[in-house]
């Protein structure tokens, strides 16, 4: 597809992600945007979730940890007016963020110490809430966790109906020990094995409940490690998980198809961000398309349900900035850059939701800086970074032949003025009229170092002109 402009407003877009809709090549493309920031659940989440608000966010991703909603074992698992749920914090959360306006995804993960399989290793080898979930056990939480906000559930007598939500997410990089073990068993890769039944019972659950809600797969991590390492590379666990090893669905565990709405990967780069993954089962920035063929093999051949095309989101990229992060972080405007082409590279390989990780930093604990991340679009202190203005406004431009294509998005609605540099000077080249928050991509004939974008009061950060194709 060339075509001379690509648009789709956010309105139809959404409604295509919700009922889980391939985007067709030959269609206009949108990019919904959004964060899975931890501090949507704690104590600043106003704070939090105002400043993903303004860096034009429309999604939330809240991650309810079933350790921390069902510390003990409920009487009756799916009802989740059960006296031993604690729903209260997620309740806080999902309210403050339906308030803004912010469409919530709801990730739910980590069981409890009653739902994990018998002859646990000790914590080194399998941390708390990784080790063999019970996938019974997990389908009732979804089914609990589905009615609580099915939208029509009062959580007290007298009291409002809790918001409703209607995308969920069955865990977090289901590939790494981290979340889920053991990893291998025997020489086989026993986690795709585990997660493909916790998936199946996660899907059922919700779908009792919500039969039109969104279920999202967990995002692969990017990285992986040889057989036998706690981290097993994207591509083989998923080959693995929608039986694609087997010569047939007969194979062990692949009786049935797997059930989701939306597949979902994390493809975070160590580097920048046009540089695929070196090994060829890994799975960075520009290698969703790999993710993609593998996904379109496995639906032609009946092992994905319900039938057709599944879209692809990136539920998290993200990268540090230095400053603060001295040792991992990569410069400020340098982060700022590879975000803007990161947004660039899913719209191109038609991904229409991105997450990034954090709207802002964690404070660095000095006693222990490994344990924070700074990948925020703000410091800790809420200063703004340049990364900020890419996420809100971003802008990639690639020299083709005799012309420049300009990508972008909208932060508000109006005119946009592409300008390029020139002899010391901007010089405006074309003007496109756009919505808020709607993508463009123009080809102009025009020459210079580098391009930026303005409009409404909004202006982009300069990006130095590419070759590429």
């Amino acid at each position: 597809m060339n075509p001379r402009r690509v648009r789709i407003p956010v309105a139809i877009a959404t409604v295509l992600v919700a009922l889980g809709a391939g985007v067709s090549p030959a269609s206009g493309r949108g990019l919904i945007l959004g964060f899975g920031d931890r501090a949507f659940k704690e104590a600043g989440r106003e704070v939090a979730l105002d400043r993903a608000v303004s860096a034009n966010a429309q999604f939330a991703r809240i991650n309810v940890a079933w350790s921390s909603v069902a510390p003990t074992r409920p009487a009756n698992p799916a009802n989740p007016a059960d006296p031993a749920y604690r729903f209260a914090e997620i309740d806080n959360a999902i309210r403050a963020a339906a308030s803004r306006g912010l469409t919530v995804l709801l990730e739910v993960g980590n069981a409890p110490p009653w739902a994990e399989g018998p002859n646990r290793p000790s914590f080194d080898e399998a941390r708390a809430g990784t080790w063999r979930p019970d996938p019974a056990a997990y389908g009732q939480f979804a089914r609990a966790v589905a009615t609580r906000y099915s939208g029509a559930f009062s959580p007290g007598i007298g009291q409002a109906p809790l918001p409703a939500v209607a995308r969920f997410q069955a865990g977090n990089e289901p590939n790494l020990a981290t979340y889920l073990t053991p990893q291998w068993s025997g020489g086989r890769l026993e986690a795709a094995r585990l997660y493909r039944e916790l998936l199946t019972s996660f899907y059922e659950g919700i779908k009792a409940i919500s039969p039109g809600a969104t279920v999202v797969t967990a995002g692969t991590g990017p990285y992986g490690e040889d057989p036998g390492g706690r981290r097993s590379r994207p591509l083989a666990f998923l080959r693995e998980m929608l039986c694609l090893n087997g010569s047939s669905l007969s194979a062990a565990g692949c009786s049935r198809p797997v059930p989701f709405d939306v597949l979902a990967h994390h493809p975070i780069n160590a580097f920048q961000p046009f540089r695929s993954a070196d090994h060829p089962d890994d799975a960075t920035t520009p290698d969703i398309g790999e993710v993609r063929n593998l996904l379109r093999r496995a639906e032609r051949a009946g092992r994905v349900r319900p039938a057709g095309a599944h879209p692809i989101w990136v539920t998290e990229f993200w990268w540090e900035s230095n400053p603060p992060d001295q040792r991992y972080g990569v410069p400020e405007r340098t982060q700022a850059r590879y975000i803007a082409e990161a947004l660039y590279l899913f719209w191109k390989q038609r991904v229409p939701v991105a997450l990034g990780l954090q709207v802002a930093d964690d404070p660095i604990d000095g006693s222990n800086p490994g344990d924070t991340f700074q990948t925020g679009l703000l410091f800790a202190d809420g200063r703004p970074k340049d990364a900020l203005t890419a996420f809100r406004f971003p802008v990639v431009a690639t020299k083709k032949r005799r012309k420049t294509h300009v990508w972008g998005r909208a932060p508000v609605a109006g005119r946009v003025t592409i300008q390029f540099r020139r002899d010391g000077r901007w010089r405006t080249a074309k003007r496109v009229a756009v919505r808020e928050d709607e993508v463009f991509y123009e080809r102009v004939r025009a020459a210079g170092r580098s391009v930026r974008a303005r409009a409404a009061g909004a202006q982009s950060l300069p990006y130095p002109v590419r070759r590429g194709n």
